[in-house]
Order: structure tokens, then sequence, then C-alpha cells
């Protein structure tokens, strides 16, 4: 596990486990920061304290090394901590509204399904956890979405799967009312949340994320957006991309530029501090 408090401009390393960690998620339910660590073995929890290590909290009694995909924490609009998980082996989806204390998990459905993320989505009043599942058949589109509200009485999961095609739900960020879904092999797909019947838009092949054979994209693997609906980011193996409405993208780190860019014959193009060392004479024909 590695820590950066410069904005990633450097990092170092806070602790290691011995096992694959899938996902982590930032806790700060004692006003002492924690990261909570899903692996293939089990949920733990990391406090950003000197010489700390991590400690395992057990979702499962029966299952105490249950592997997890996915671990999502948050504040409800009514000021209470959740942390839901995502497990392993199609064996559902956790929740804790007691900040993820040992011993507060209860399992709240989707046993069956294969959960690869989560998400949590506020209207208002109402925390509503997302969850993509997986697809593993590159054949099929897959099932796409599910969301349910939680502090409710009865957790009551709703499928979105209407319009989708792109097999695996790699993540699900939200710009405004609009959800993004990085999928396996379509792109970045959006869905209208407050409709009557969300339907998934799939973006046209020349939007700018790269392709891998027509109709095909590349596999997309994370998304983030502003939550006002100004910006969303979308990235994998070929590079990061932007974009400002979730259908036309354009790659934002490239290491190459097409733009034309001139200069005065007396202006040097400078990419940081130079060191330059004028000296006398001619340069010998070797140089």
């Amino acid at each position: 596990v590695y820590l950066s408090t410069d904005l990633g401009e450097s990092w170092r390393r806070i602790a290691e486990l011995q096992t694959g960690i899938v996902d982590v998620a930032w806790i700060d339910r004692d006003r002492n920061g924690a990261l909570l660590l899903a692996s293939d073995t089990g949920l733990y929890e990391l406090a950003l304290l000197p010489d700390a290590t991590p400690n395992q909290i057990i979702v499962e009694p029966s299952d105490p090394d249950r592997g997890f995909y996915a671990v999502e924490a948050f504040i409800s609009e009514q000021g209470n901590w959740g942390v839901a998980v995502a497990a392993q082996a199609q064996l559902g989806v956790y929740l804790s509204v007691q900040g993820g204390r040992r011993g507060t998990f209860g399992n709240i459905g989707l046993t069956g399904t294969e959960t690869r993320c989560m998400s949590v989505q506020f209207d208002g009043p109402t925390t509503v956890l997302w969850v993509g599942t997986g697809e593993p058949d590159p054949k099929r589109p897959g099932p796409g979405c599910v969301r349910a509200r939680l502090f409710e009485a009865d957790v009551r999961w709703e499928n979105l799967s209407i319009g989708w095609a792109g097999g695996t739900c790699w993540e699900i960020g939200f710009a405004g009312s609009t959800a993004l879904a990085a999928t396996q092999s379509a792109g970045v797909l959006g869905l209208d949340t407050s409709a009557n019947q969300p339907t998934w838009r799939t973006p046209d092949v020349n939007c700018g994320l790269p392709l891998r054979d027509l109709p095909r994209f590349d596999a997309v693997l994370t998304v983030a957006a502003d939550s006002a609906g100004g910006l969303a980011m979308a990235g994998g193996a070929r590079g990061v991309y932007r974009s400002r409405d979730g259908l036309r993208w354009q790659a934002t780190a490239n290491r190459e530029t097409t733009d034309a860019v001139t200069i005065p014959d007396t202006w040097l193009l400078c990419s940081g501090e130079h060191q330059i060392e004028v000296v006398g004479g001619y340069a010998s024909a070797d140089n």
C-alpha cells in the first residue's frame, strides 16, 4: 500500500500484504483517517498512523477469508457512516451502517450475481448504491448494473440492463444526473438516472475513445466525473481521456503532440530547469 500527501507527486509505502489488493476506500469515522482494503482474502483496515499494520475486519463469520472485489465508504445525508463490500465468487453484497466495524455487516442481496464494482449516488436525501456486474463471455452484452436505496427498511434492487452492451462494468461515475459506466468493450456508456425507463446510451465509434476492432472499444477500466456534470475522465491501457458531455472524448495524457509550435529565432524551447554551458571554438565533426 502506497500513500501520497502531495497530490500524487511522490509516494511512500506504508504497508505490505501477502494478498492481492483489489480496491481501496477512505474512511474517517473516528477523526483518524484509515484505509479500507478489499483483498482476495478479506477486508482490512489500515490506520494512517506511523508503523500501523492492517487489521482484518471479519465480514462473514462463517467464511473469515472471503475475498472482495470492491469496497465503498460513504456518509448518508443523515450523517450515518456506511461501508459496502462486494464479495467475490458471486456471494453477494454486504452493508454496515456502523462504519464498517467488526460484526456490523449484513448481506443485502445479489447472491449469484458477479459483482465487480460499486459506487454511491446521493439523490437529494436518498443514498443509492450502484453495483456493476461482470460478464465472462465476450460475445454477450452482460447484465449491466443494479441499484438500490440504502438506509431504508427494505433494500430492493433495480436492474438497469436496457441498452447495455459492454460486457463487464469496471467502474461507475456520476456527472450530475447522468451515470457513466466504464465497460470492457463498449467504451463509456451513459444513462439518465432520473428517467422513468433508464436506458444506456452507447457511444459512437468516432467518439474519440480507442478502438480494439470495429465496433468494439478497448477496455475502459476506470471513470470519474465532476458531480456537477462539468468534466469526466476515463482511463484504460491506452491512456487517459476527458469529456465535457460524456459523448465526445479527447486524449489528455499524450506523450507526443501534432500541434505546431512556433517561437522567435532567439528563443529556446525549455521543458524544465536546464544547465547550459557555452564554450568557445567550433564543434568537432563527430559532434
